[in-house]
């Protein structure tokens, strides 16, 4: 409602009083439940629900970044600009360590192809070699399982193919539990 009245220039106990009595006025300053971060919030809940990830934590916006397979928060981060963004979770399965960026994409478009280029620029960034560290690219949404380009091959499994299998993985949502089964954990 601020940016609003800056922009147009009316007060801001006018547009409440609007806000309050006109339901149509109001549906302008409803947010897209997309942007709510709903979708990251149903993502913690599901992954601090599965038995096996323990000290399960959900990481402050900026808060942890993946920089050439380390982990730098941003306290630390000094002039190194970081190519991917923050790590949104962090939890523990035995002696093992994981870190976890999060994307739900729905629809096909600029934006959601960013989305994209952003969860391949945490898998590159997560190569590394950090003993009993393991770094999980999750896609959830519709995007992920239609064809990439001219390759006829699912977004899903395009971000697999730069994941080394070792200690950096992609995978839905709903494969973490059965991949965090697999590593005996």
């Amino acid at each position: 409602m601020r940016k609003f009245c800056e922009q147009t220039g009316e007060k801001q106990e006018a547009v409440r009083a609007k806000i309050l009595t006109d339901a149509l006025f109001r549906r302008f300053f409803l947010k897209d439940p997309i942007r709510q971060n709903a979708h990251e919030l149903y993502a913690a809940s599901f992954i601090e629900s599965i038995n096996s990830a323990t000290n399960f934590k959900k990481l402050g916006s900026n808060e942890t970044f993946i920089i050439s397979g380390g982990i730098v928060k941003k306290s630390d981060l000094g002039t190194m600009k970081p190519r991917s963004k923050s790590v949104d979770f962090y939890w523990e399965c035995g002696n093992k360590k994981f870190y976890a960026f999060h994307k739900y994409t729905r629809d096909s478009g600029g934006h959601q192809d960013n989305q994209y280029r952003d969860l391949r620029i945490f898998i590159e960034e997560a190569k590394s070699g950090i003993p009993d560290a393991y770094f999980t690219a999750i896609a959830d949404g519709d995007y992920y399982g239609t064809n990439s380009g001219k390759a006829q091959t699912a977004k899903i499994g395009r971000l697999r193919q730069p994941a080394d299998g070792q200690s950096v993985f992609a995978m839905t949502g709903e494969d973490l539990p059965s991949f965090l089964d697999s590593l005996d954990c």
